[in-house]
């Protein structure tokens, strides 16, 4: 077999032999390039040609070498060289064991041989029971799973026998690490898998930089600023919605308009020119500060961050981000004076200093600490007791104080401290003392001078800009909000998950504790929740009323009730008037609150309110940017009351009369004649136009009726028959408003010799005791005749009706209300455009634009195909 040719491939090995030297496998196939298997087998067939020779050492090391006609001394040598290198080796153990990092060497079957200390410590195991363990252990299912891939991959690749993967080790208490594991295969002289080996680097800290990178992402990608794009002269091409909420434009208006003519003429020349050099330089960014023109003519301090971005294909223009730093500058400015009045402070003598006998216990101050403290003059001058001293600091900061004069004098080191006291008109003071403890030669403490500034102001300016900077992000945050509630409000069906969408949105806000929406049970005339979030049982150990002369009406929700507008809490614990109320805003954790009532045309559907953990959390664009959302909210309940009504076949029908109305209205003259209310258009504010008609006989009734009441504005005759039809005007009416809140409608109210009978329809469902106590509470003598349940009259019923009803504005069908029954559409006509135009409070031509859309409407109900179709 000696003779036997060799390959071209086991002479270049062989080769590697010549300077006679030993070689390891792992040195002979990096000489060759070759993968340390393939160079395995090629070492095999040279021993079994004779060529070379082999011996194995330590756990899984061989050395190759050629043979040579030397004898004992060669191999003398070679023994020699081997035991070098089995020292070798067994400082490499030792080595690995002292590395830190964990490291294990596992068998063929995957069970472990070899665990260094760190390797133990991450595990939480001891090491008796890691050591014939499967490696599994401390592996979930994923883990596993994606090792094993890596192997087979491995073993299928003769050119490589090491990886790194990434996974999580799962220690005996349950903790997860994350970690990067960088093992290798080890092979046996027959080229077999004997097992591998590997080292362990913990890769927490990558991971949270990586999460941290993600955060700041995802905070970027959903930033409210308004953005904008313009072109090289400075025309808006595009700009984001948040436009018309920071600056009151409708982005539409801005669209072909040049920027520069909303910048301040003060300012313009400087922002034109910045924005030149950034249009002639491609990829450039620049920041400028600017007064920029809002939609009523104001002017907002802002921030522009433009980038130029020309050549991009996606943008091919200026992209420019802005935000209102108006609240900013204010607040420098602020600052600025409150630094002016904090140095005029000092320079007046807000400093004061102290020197303190330790052992006699005698603290002489200064004549200023007398006037700071409310001590005696003659007290500080001849000497104070430490502990006196320490009376006058606040009891929730004594603890602190006193231990750390304890440590200054037991180190005989330095002092200081910040920290509150009372002043001599008990006011809480703010103080920073420093010091230095001074001791003899054995080191025990003697003498204790130092200094004390007053730096009430300066806290005060910090804890205030703390205050607004947590502001902001809660400004940042509720921007967020209203925008996600707005969404989610639209796509609601019933007033139910309207509430509900709105509860959990606020809840889940981070500025936010919890929110719950509440209405008026009119029997009782207490608060009742209708849906809350983030809070459980808010109202199970608290009665809240709005009757007013209930003491119980006087917290913000009862006077959100009563007033129709906003309240607000700041501070809770100082500002609510009952204890029991504190007590409970204790319990519930939280500092302030808003009250908002969830109105709409004048018609109120209950009280949002939501808490928060920050004081004066509620002050100035927080609040009024809820307040909008009551209104949102309110409008959103208001259609859907209204879609309701419309959508039902059934109606519920109340029926009133009440007899010797002259006397009960205060009418003079003996009751004669008819007179009837046939149909109301609501308008804005509370207000609503309504027809009807009246006989001869009592159009001097129907005068005398505005005269007297609360609520008839203003009359006007439209035709002089018998009866003659007139148009009434009337404010904030108790019953209409009630009804029209419900979604319901007066079908018809007539007065006839006396005696008025007034029809009610309302949707199923719709509280129809809130109908009942206002008609009652207006007219005590009046007696409800029936209530029963009908079917929607079939003129109701249409589909061609049904449809213009969905599909018209409001005051497209306020318009087009009027017109008919104000006899817009007779002939002759007895009532002209220009008159409806000011009974609905607009321009003429507004008028006749929604008439025409609404014309166009119907008319498109009708002859259309769709319109047949619904048919």
């Amino acid at each position: 077999m000696a003779s036997t040719p060799l390959s071209d491939a086991l002479c270049d090995t062989l080769s590697v032999f010549d300077s006679g030297e030993p070689r390891t496998t792992t040195e002979v196939a990096a000489s060759l390039e070759v993968g340390r298997r393939s160079t395995y087998g090629r070492l095999e067939q040279l021993v079994e040609h004779g060529k070379l020779e082999t011996k194995k050492v330590g756990a899984n090391a061989r050395v190759w070498w050629r043979p040579s006609p030397d004898d004992d001394e060669t191999e003398a040598n070679e023994n020699s060289r081997l035991e070098r290198q089995a020292k070798l080796l067994e400082r490499y153990v030792s080595l690995v064991e002292a590395l830190g990092e964990p490291v294990y060497e596992v068998d063929n079957r995957g069970r472990l041989t070899f665990v260094n200390d760190a390797f133990v410590e991450y595990s939480g195991y001891k090491r008796s029971e890691l050591l014939g363990r499967h490696v599994s252990l401390g592996m979930d299912d994923e883990a596993i799973s994606r090792v094993q891939s890596r192997l087979e991959e491995l073993l299928k690749n003769d050119d490589e026998d090491s990886a790194v993967i990434e996974y999580d080790i799962i220690h005996r208490s349950g903790e997860r690490i994350p970690v990067e594991n960088h093992f290798t295969l080890l092979m046996d002289e027959d080229g077999r898998m004997q097992g591998s080996a590997g080292i362990l680097r913990d890769i927490s800290e990558r991971r949270a930089r990586e999460r941290e990178l993600k955060r700041f992402e995802s905070l970027v990608r959903e930033s409210r600023d308004t953005s904008a794009i313009v072109d090289f002269d400075g025309t808006f091409q595009y700009v984001t919605p948040s436009v018309e909420t920071e600056f009151g434009y409708d982005p539409a208006e801005l669209l072909g308009k040049n920027a520069f003519e909303y910048v301040h003429p003060e300012d313009r020349e400087y922002v034109v020119e910045t924005f030149t050099e950034l249009a002639d330089n491609p990829d450039e960014e620049r920041s400028v500060e600017y007064r920029f023109e809002r939609a009523d003519g104001s002017w907002a301090v802002i921030e522009s961050r433009a980038r130029n971005l020309l050549d991009e294909p996606l943008i091919e223009g200026i992209l420019v981000y802005s935000w209102e730093i108006s609240e900013h500058r204010e607040r420098e400015q602020e600052l600025r004076n409150a630094k002016a009045k904090l140095e005029a402070a000092t320079q007046a003598g807000a400093v004061g200093t102290w020197e303190w006998d330790v052992a006699e216990d005698v603290l002489l101050l200064e004549a200023w600490f007398a006037e700071l403290f409310g001590l005696a003059s003659e007290a500080c001058r001849d000497g104070i007791s430490l502990q006196k001293f320490l009376s006058r600091v606040h009891e929730d900061d004594r603890e602190m104080v006193t231990a750390s004069i304890k440590a200054a004098v037991s180190s005989c080191g330095p002092y200081e401290a910040e920290y509150r006291l009372w002043n001599a008109s008990d006011e809480l003071r703010w103080v920073v003392a420093r010091g230095q403890v001074e001791c003899d030669e054995d080191g025990d403490p003697v003498n204790f001078p130092g200094a004390l500034v007053d730096i009430t102001e300066r806290k005060q300016v910090e804890m205030e800009l703390e205050r607004q900077r947590v502001q902001l992000t809660a400004l940042n945050s509720i921007h967020e909000v209203v925008t996600e509630i707005t969404e989610a409000v639209i796509t609601q069906s019933t007033r139910e998950e309207i509430e509900t969408a709105v509860c959990e949105h606020l809840a889940a806000s981070e500025s936010y504790l919890f929110a719950w929406i509440g209405d008026v049970e009119r029997a009782t005339q207490t608060v009742q929740v209708r849906t809350e979030a983030g809070v459980e049982g808010y109202l199970d150990e608290i009665t809240l009323s709005v009757d007013p002369d209930d003491p119980r009406s006087q917290g913000p929700v009862g006077q959100a009730f009563l007033s129709g507008e906003m309240q607000t809490t700041y501070e809770a614990e100082t500002t609510l008037r009952h204890e029991r109320w504190r007590e409970h805003a204790r319990e519930h954790g939280f500092q302030s609150s808003v009250s908002i009532p969830v109105v709409y045309d004048g018609s109120t559907y209950g009280v949002l309110n939501v808490y928060a953990e920050r004081p004066r959390a509620f002050e100035g664009w927080e609040g009024e940017l809820l307040a909008r959302l009551g209104e949102i909210v309110g409008h959103a309940i208001a259609a859907t009351e209204h879609k309701r009504a419309l959508s039902g076949d059934e109606l519920v029908e109340l029926e009133f009369q009440m007899r010797d109305a002259f006397d009960a209205m205060d009418i003079s003259g003996e009751p004669a004649g008819t007179i009837t209310l046939d149909h109301a258009v609501p308008l804005s504010d509370g207000e609503f136009l309504v027809y009807g008609t009246a006989t001869q006989n009592c159009l001097d009734t129907v005068t005398e009726l505005v005269e007297i009441s609360d609520h008839w504005e203003t009359i006007e005759i439209r035709s002089d028959g018998d009866p003659a039809r007139f148009e009434l005007l009337i404010q904030d009416p108790p019953i209409l408003s009630v009804v029209a809140s419900l979604g319901g409608y007066i079908d018809r109210t007539v007065l006839d010799e006396g005696t008025v009978r007034m029809t009610v329809h309302l949707p199923p469902g719709a509280e129809v005791r809130e109908v009942i106590d206002a008609v009652e509470e207006t007219y005590p003598h009046v007696e409800m005749l029936s209530r029963r349940q009908i079917g929607r009259p079939q003129n109701e019923l249409s589909p061609v009706r049904h449809l213009v009803t969905e599909e018209l504005t409001d005051r497209q069908r306020a318009a087009l209300d009027a017109a008919y029954h104000a006899g817009f559409f007779e002939w002759p006509r007895e009532t002209d455009g220009t008159e409806l135009a000011a009974s609905l409070d607009i321009a003429p031509p507004t008028f006749h634009q929604h008439l025409r859309k609404a014309e166009q409407k119907v008319f498109e109900a009708v002859f259309s195909s769709r319109g047949l179709h619904s048919e």
